[in-house]
């Protein structure tokens, strides 16, 4: 059986939920709240570790050379990494085969820090 690791955000309270798990029943929190609350985002962990041991997770805020959002694409079962450049939208794989990514850094997240993606859109 595979394990998955998660975080969760509550937007309206604007904080992160601790103690995610899931069951064949759904998600579950050891905090007093409700599981199926439209506010809390579900975050992934991508399996993957920046070039300073940190945790990469779906909307993270990475800078690999250019400043982007961690995205899981249901389509073709994978993270990527999704960056504006000149206007355009760019998706990139995240480290396809390696563990830590020694040329990417996670320098915030979308809830926390969604400054750092309007900046990065030149």
């Amino acid at each position: 059986m595979q394990n998955h690791k998660f975080r969760a955000w509550d937007k309206e309270k604007e904080v992160w939920v601790n103690d995610v798990y899931i069951s064949q029943e759904g998600w579950h929190f050891q905090q007093s709240i409700d599981d199926h609350n439209p506010n809390i985002e579900i975050l992934l962990f991508t399996g993957l570790y920046d070039c300073k041991g940190r945790e990469i997770y779906k909307g993270d805020v990475v800078n690999d050379g250019r400043v982007g959002l961690v995205e899981y694409i249901p389509e073709i079962s994978s993270f990527l990494v999704s960056t504006t450049h000149k206007g355009q939208e760019c998706l990139q794989g995240l480290g396809i085969g390696k563990p830590r990514l020694e040329n990417t850094e996670v320098i915030g997240n979308i809830y926390e820090n969604p400054e750092l993606l309007e900046r990065s859109g030149e």
